[in-house]
């Protein structure tokens, strides 16, 4: 019997036109009389991620920040924030790197550097609310989720940023992932999906072999490693698809709630 259904939203659960799919309404109601638990784990943070859903963003549990921190009901019920000595050196190393498109996502909201590009500072109000520009990220007085990079045109962020700066002292410090070909995303070391989804089988008494996951990137490695049930959308990576065995959907044709008429509710009993 599957008692937790965790997805991934961006390339899984929403469209490609940021859509959710058209029978969701009907497949959350059977979900919540059948009390299995749903989960969006996004890399979005919780404002940016809760937006899809609102009228019944209560009933869904939101692993957020690349499961740097879960919410239930609008609360906080767990985080995994950043040393501020990592922090600091962090910031420091990316500006080194010639970075400039940072955004930075804690507790009380989220922070964008001035000195990033226009086209950033506007792409990332589409993905990111409560947002503030400041001068110095170093100087932002919050407890920090996360750090995000991103390259807008999808081409050199792996070569450029990535895996230069997995060969830094700090990155033993921190968990690293390729959210998408155009957004890294940088937590605690303590943090990722896979972590966020293991809190919750734990509070809940769930096991890996009740739990049923969606994911579509390498950020969703571990999300999907937490379950027995672990579907790895269509489009992804060719290294990633040969790893799971269940059939796999399109977000652009209701991909994850097929899957879960199919196996939530007829298959696994």
């Amino acid at each position: 019997m599957i008692k937790l259904i965790a997805t991934d939203l961006d390339g899984t659960f929403l469209s490609s036109t940021k859509n959710k799919p058209s029978d969701f309404r009907e497949v959350f109601d059977e979900i919540k009389k059948r009390n299995i638990l749903f989960a969006v784990a996004s890399g979005r943070d919780y404002n940016g991620a809760a937006m899809y859903f609102d009228g019944y963003k209560d009933d869904i549990i939101f692993v957020c920040d690349n499961g740097a921190n879960i919410y239930r009901g609008g609360k906080l019920l767990s985080r995994h924030t950043m040393n501020r000595q990592i922090y600091h050196t962090l910031i420091d190393t990316l500006g080194e790197m010639g970075i400039t498109d940072i955004l930075v996502c804690g507790v009380k909201g989220s922070y964008i550097q001035a000195a990033s590009s226009p086209e950033y500072l506007e792409k990332m109000t589409t993905h990111y609310t409560r947002q503030t520009v400041v001068e110095d990220l170093k100087g932002v007085d919050d407890e920090i989720f996360k750090v995000s990079v991103t390259d807008l045109t999808g081409t050199v962020l792996k070569k450029e940023v990535y895996e230069p700066l997995m060969s830094k002292a700090v990155r033993k410090e921190l968990t690293v992932h390729m959210s998408g070909t155009r957004f890294l995303d940088i937590m605690d070391k303590t943090a990722d999906k896979g972590v966020g989804i293991r809190e919750l089988q734990q509070k809940y008494g769930i096991s890996k072999s009740e739990t049923m996951a969606f994911g579509d990137y390498y950020n969703d490695e571990p999300l999907l490693d937490s379950a027995e049930y672990a579907f790895l959308m269509d489009g992804a990576p060719e290294d990633l698809a040969a790893k799971y065995k269940y059939r796999r959907g399109s977000c652009d044709r209701d991909g994850v709630t097929k899957r879960i008429r199919e196996w939530a509710f007829d298959k696994i009993k």
